[in-house]
């Protein structure tokens, strides 16, 4: 649901700014950042969002385009076992950081 969402955008007007990277100045148009998040590997499982700026954004973009869950980690590393076979219906898990002695996660679904 939410790459039909972003791929309407992006065929509505290719050219509307999606992202204005604040410290260089530099915009990406929708289709620019459409085309990033195409050249990312295709995904069959869950996906650790990872990096900053226009990275991350093309990474979530590819995951929710495969339709495999994203995973948000306060803290770097791998995927949790618990965390390799989720529900059909996730698209997004925030993970917590465990300061308080286990992480947590909230599982979100796309509706």
């Amino acid at each position: 649901m939410l790459c039909r969402v972003w791929q309407g955008l992006v065929e509505a007007a290719p050219q509307a700014m999606a992202v204005l990277d604040a410290a260089s100045g530099q915009v990406w148009p929708r289709a620019e950042l459409a085309a990033a998040a195409g050249e990312f590997p295709r995904s069959v499982g869950p996906v650790v969002a990872e990096g900053k700026g226009v990275a991350f954004l093309a990474g979530v973009l590819r995951a929710f385009a495969d339709g495999v869950p994203l995973v948000l980690q306060d803290q770097p590393g791998a995927l949790p076992e618990e965390l390799q076979a989720l529900p059909q219906e996730v698209a997004v898990v925030k993970m917590t950081s465990g300061s308080t002695g286990h992480p947590r996660y909230v599982l979100c679904s796309a509706d």
